[in-house]
């Protein structure tokens, strides 16, 4: 059984209160996002009027083929790279999993290594840590207290034996932004400097690219993850950068026929493609606009708390963060009993990464930052989204009130 569901928190008599009666406000759109409406649109006549497989060569496989290829080049166009460099996958973790295990199988390193940060989503932690027993050695780089990998660190690990580096772009638990420009810079300059083609430099971007123009060229990235739900496209889906003169060093991790370049086999899934293309192109225009307007809600949502007094803290810098991510320790309580309360009064918010959650875990990147147990297990993430209001905000911070 769920252990969150088999613990039963009773409320205080003020909170008794049916939220049928409320407006129920989102804040955890770092889990998931709702599917735009003109992504649904674009999405519906792939589900039954355009429904056919790209691989047949009649009239109904070359439509869909023909919306395969506008997606790819929606999104190779959005990260400047060439259309034969985009691989779908069937999620963010799908592609994590295959540029890392992929790397791994390709690698012709003996006794290889991989170098990952110690705030990693599991989906890249989990995946290099499963490749130990066949020889893989992980090297865990440190994060300060701000949540900023330590660069002296990535310095001193870079040898002849990494095989890859994975970084990710900005934390899925605490939102911090890592340096991957300098990291891609440091990694070509090793590289350079040995004529090597190792190690494989790749980020995970999957919160960060609704907010950050990216350009892997400039960046020097070898590989790159984005994922279609959590930019208001649909879930089911994600995208895997491969520079292509890197594709023949990873192998494929699902085999049976040549769809994706002979990457990744399997029907793509139309509907979500074309979905993904759109909610790219939509994020691409507002980015900006986006960027802004939910920095400012965020801003003003920890300064409407710190007017009440509470005994917070936040976790991770201030600075460098993605605008939507505020990850908050309150002192005296855990994180579960705070989310159920926060449920009772109409408030979603999340402990950390949706994939590891139900597992009710203290969070690992907390602990990676210096913190106790205690902090690490009495922490909530607030992720913001484009639909949020400075009323909705004002009413949120009225109900944390209430609940603590």
């Amino acid at each position: 059984m769920n252990p969150l569901l088999s613990h039963t928190v009773t409320p205080p008599p003020q909170l008794q209160i049916s939220i049928h009666n409320m407006e129920t406000i989102y804040l955890d759109h770092g889990a998931s996002t709702p599917v735009d409406k003109k992504v649904l649109k674009a999405m519906r006549p792939y589900f039954s009027k355009d429904f056919g497989n790209p691989g047949s060569i009649h009239a109904y496989g070359q439509k869909a083929q023909k919306a395969l290829d506008q997606a790819r080049s929606k999104i190779s166009t959005s990260l400047g790279v060439k259309f034969g460099e985009i691989i779908f996958t069937s999620s963010a973790t799908e592609a994590n999993n295959l540029f890392i295990k992929g790397s791994f199988e390709g690698c012709s390193i003996s006794s290889p290594k991989a170098i990952i940060s110690s705030i990693e989503h599991e989906s890249v932690s989990e995946a290099a840590k499963a490749l130990e027993a066949k020889g893989l050695e992980v090297i865990e780089l440190p994060v300060s207290k701000e949540g900023i990998v330590d660069m002296k660190s990535l310095k001193d690990a870079l040898d002849s034996s990494v095989c890859f580096v994975s970084i990710i772009y900005a934390s899925n638990e605490i939102g911090t932004i890592q340096p991957i420009k300098e990291i891609g810079e440091m990694i070509e300059e090793y590289k350079q400097k040995n004529g090597s083609k190792y190690p494989l430099f790749h980020t995970d971007a999957v919160q960060a690219f609704q907010y950050i123009d990216i350009d892997v060229n400039k960046l020097h990235l070898d590989a790159l993850t984005i994922s279609g739900q959590k930019i208001y496209g649909p879930k089911g889906v994600g995208a895997l950068y491969l520079k292509e003169e890197i594709k023949d060093l990873i192998r494929p991790q699902m085999i049976g026929g040549h769809h994706e370049f002979s990457i990744r086999s399997g029907t793509p899934n139309i509907p979500a493609i074309v979905g993904m293309g759109k909610a790219v192109e939509m994020v691409d225009r507002d980015r900006v606009s986006n960027r802004e307007k939910t920095e400012k809600l965020r801003d003003m949502f920890l300064r409407e708390l710190k007017k009440k007094n509470l005994d917070i803290e936040v976790n991770g810098s201030l600075s460098q963060r993605i605008p939507n991510n505020l990850n908050i320790y309150f002192p005296g309580t855990t994180g579960e009993e705070l989310l159920i309360k926060l449920d009772m009064v109409g408030v979603a918010a999340s402990t950390g990464s949706a994939c590891s959650v139900k597992a009710v875990k203290k969070s690992k990147v907390i602990e990676s930052l210096g913190f106790d147990d205690d902090r690490a297990g009495s922490s909530i993430r607030f992720t913001l989204g484009r639909d949020n209001t400075e009323k909705q905000i004002i009413e949120t911070v009225k109900r944390v009130v209430s609940v603590l």
